[in-house]
């Protein structure tokens, strides 16, 4: 602590530079990527169309996130019906991870290829259910899973992350109301194991691993449909499926 100084002061400034670092950071790599991509395809013809889509994906991550956001707000202030905000939460799965997770980098690296638009078309939507799928189950590893290495346990609780897990569990009124007294607080291990109780009973457990099993179950199928692929390399695109069904982390 530098001597005369505020100690506190001292640290909400620091906090608060190393944020608007990060912040800026993040915008040196994303116009990084757009002079990699540039200098690598200068003269290619793919190259506008290659951008086109970059900037498409990135802004459909950033109205994903966005709507990430405000879900919690908008959902204390003027509560949603279940079937609305689950809705809500789906939506966040298509736009934010699914984007940037599998149907971005997938399709990018079709239009690279030279791939024709009606093969990058079938595989985003293969991709978009993968993707949904990996949140689901990050959902359900954030509850039930072992902590993760930098984000504790219900880290979702304590950001009122509005996740399909949480929009089911809210049908039942009596696990409504148990949820608002954990919901944006951190929770302690008492309250965790509060909180899987009420999810499993609610029967949201099991409904959002329906609904895991199920996208998954599509990515299978819409895989067997893409003939343009080389049996031997769906095999790469199944690991997927079946990574994402299995991990634990």
């Amino acid at each position: 602590v530098i001597q005369g100084r505020d100690p506190s002061r001292m640290f909400r400034a620091v906090r608060e530079a190393a944020r608007a670092a990060a912040i800026c950071a993040g915008d040196i790599g994303f116009y990084l990527v757009n002079k990699k991509l540039i200098d690598a395809y200068r003269t290619d013809e793919r190259l506008l169309d290659v951008l086109g889509a970059l900037q498409e994906i990135v802004t459909q991550t950033i109205k994903g996130e966005t709507l990430d956001i405000l879900l919690p707000v908008e959902e204390r202030a003027a509560p949603r019906d279940e079937a609305a905000l689950f809705e809500a939460a789906q939506r966040v799965n298509v736009m934010k991870t699914a984007a940037y997770t599998t149907a971005g980098p997938l399709t990018l690296g079709m239009r690279l290829a030279g791939a024709e638009a009606g093969h990058i078309r079938r595989i985003e939507e293969y991709a978009v259910h993968l993707g949904v799928a990996f949140q689901l189950k990050d959902d359900l590893l954030d509850l039930f899973g072992p902590a993760k290495q930098g984000k504790p346990r219900g880290a979702d609780i304590a950001e009122h992350k509005i996740t399909c897990l949480y929009a089911l569990c809210r049908r039942s009124p009596a696990a409504r109301a148990a949820l608002s007294r954990y919901y944006g607080k951190r929770p302690s291990p008492a309250a965790l194991g509060e909180i899987r109780r009420v999810m499993e009973e609610s029967g949201a457990r099991a409904a959002v691993e329906a609904e895991l099993s199920s996208a998954l179950e599509k990515c299978r199928e819409l895989l067997a449909q893409l003939e343009f692929i080389p049996e031997e390399e769906k095999t790469i695109l199944e690991g997927f499926s079946g990574y994402l069904q299995h991990r634990s982390a």
